[in-house]
């Protein structure tokens, strides 16, 4: 009798477990399945190059996931500056003069 019982409660257990595991399974892959790439990933309102103020933009060029930006100023050298568009960051910037 006491076999039973505890056959019975490692039944109801393991039941316990496949149910609610495979509601989360199939939770997990309709919110997966549910969003689009571009609403995962949002740009963000504003982004910096890390120029100082009075710096222009001359000309721009776009290659794959790059934009080149030439940059001038009064006060320093000419600029190009390589900004990643996927992650919305600076990669680099080269010094011309």
């Amino acid at each position: 009798m006491l076999k039973l019982k505890i056959l019975k409660a490692a039944v109801f257990v393991m039941t316990f477990l496949i149910v609610f595991g495979l509601l989360f399974i199939v939770g997990r892959l309709a919110g997966a399945f549910g969003k689009t790439a571009a609403a995962r990933k949002q740009p963000p309102q504003t982004v910096s190059l890390g120029e100082e103020a009075g710096s222009r933009i001359k000309q721009i060029t776009a290659d794959g996931k790059y934009l080149y930006l030439l940059t001038t100023d009064d006060k320093t050298a000419d600029k190009i500056i390589i900004f990643d568009t996927e992650k919305f960051r600076r990669v680099s910037a080269i010094n011309i003069n």
